[in-house]
């Protein structure tokens, strides 16, 4: 197909008959996706900051742990599952963003 008609097809999707030039998909898309990616990075790294702040708390919930408040374990698994699930949000969508996608050919 010459480039020609190539050229006229993309000015026929982002001019419509109004004359009114329309933002192309992807590149909302993408603003949407580094907007992500910046949200779940400050995130993480808010959590990371407070982690650092609060150790002597969480040192301190821990001794009280292992002195009988066995109800406390429940805190650092908390956390931990509130690490996990904010960093492979953010690292998920960070790869998307530089274009890089596992390989989902399986080799025999």
């Amino acid at each position: 197909m010459p480039m020609k008609y190539i050229a006229e097809w993309h000015l026929k999707t982002l001019i419509p008959a109004t004359g009114v030039i329309k933002k192309p998909e992807i590149e909302s898309a993408f603003n949407r996706q580094v907007g992500k990616v910046l949200l779940y990075g400050i995130t993480s790294t808010l959590l990371y900051t407070m982690l650092y702040e609060f150790s002597g708390a969480i040192k301190h919930i821990a001794q009280l742990t292992y002195q009988g408040d066995k109800h406390l374990f429940y805190v650092p698994i908390l956390i931990a599952l509130g690490f996990s699930l904010v960093h492979g949000a953010f690292t998920s969508h960070f790869w998307d963003v530089l274009g890089l996608k596992p390989n989902t050919l399986a080799k025999s």
